[in-house]
C-alpha cells in the first residue's frame, strides 16, 4: 500500500476520484432536498375564495325608477293591509347562517311574515325598538329578528327566497272615517341582513 502512495500516477487518479466522489455526492444532496420545491413551482394547481353572495331586493314596486332598494308601492287606503315582496338571492359554498332583521314603521302594525310558497307564517323572531334618522328626521321602527337561516356547504349555491310582509296602520293612526294623512309618505318597512361563515 506504501508503495502506491508513492506511485504519482495512482496519486493522480485518487485525486481525481475524490474530486468525482464528492461531486456526486453534492449533487445527490441537493437534488433530494430540493425535489419537493422544484415539484411545487412547476405545479399547475390553482386556487380561488369560496362564492359568499347574498342581496335582497323589492319586488312590488310601482315605481319604474326603483333600483330594488328603494321600493314605492303607491297609494294605499288607511284600513287596507300593504303587502311588501323582496327576494332573497344566495349564492354560498360554504356552511352559512343568515339572519335577516325587518322593521316596521311604528305607525303601523306587523300582520304577518311568510315565505311564499309555504303554508305556514314565520312567527319565530326576536322584537326590538330602534330610532334611525330618515330624511333628518327621527323615526322609531320595531326591528323584527328571525330565526337564522343555515346552508350546508353541500347545498345547491344558487338560491332564491320570496318573502311578503304584511302590514297595516294602527288604529290611532286612523279616524273614524278610515282617514289618515294622506299627503304623507311613510318610509315604513326597510329589510336588512347579515351571513356569518362557519367553519364547522
Amino acid at each position: 500500500m506504501k508503495g502506491l502512495f508513492h506511485s504519482k500516477r495512482f496519486r493522480k487518479n485518487l485525486g481525481k476520484w475524490l474530486f468525482m466522489y464528492v461531486g456526486i455526492m453534492i449533487l445527490l444532496t441537493t437534488v433530494i432536498t430540493y425535489s419537493k420545491y422544484v415539484s411545487k413551482l412547476m405545479a399547475t394547481d390553482s386556487a380561488r375564495p369560496a362564492k359568499f353572495d347574498v342581496s335582497v331586493a323589492a319586488q312590488n314596486c310601482t315605481d319604474p325608477t326603483s333600483d330594488g332598494i328603494h321600493c314605492n308601492i303607491g297609494k294605499n287606503r288607511a284600513t287596507k293591509t300593504i303587502d311588501y315582496y323582496f327576494k332573497l338571492n344566495t349564492n354560498l359554498e360554504v356552511k352559512t347562517n343568515l339572519f335577516l332583521t325587518i322593521m316596521v314603521n311604528q305607525r303601523f302594525t306587523l300582520e304577518k311574515i311568510e315565505e311564499v310558497g309555504k303554508e305556514e307564517s314565520i312567527t319565530d323572531f326576536d322584537t326590538k325598538s330602534q330610532s334611525i334618522y330618515v330624511d333628518g328626521n327621527v323615526e322609531t321602527y320595531t326591528v323584527y329578528s328571525l330565526k337564522a337561516i343555515t346552508y350546508q356547504a353541500e347545498d345547491e349555491s344558487k338560491q332564491e327566497k320570496l318573502y311578503k310582509v304584511t302590514v297595516k296602520f294602527k288604529n290611532q293612526a286612523v279616524d273614524d272615517y278610515g282617514n289618515v294623512d294622506s299627503n304623507k309618505n311613510y318610509d315604513i318597512v326597510r329589510v336588512g341582513y347579515s351571513a356569518i361563515q362557519l367553519n364547522k
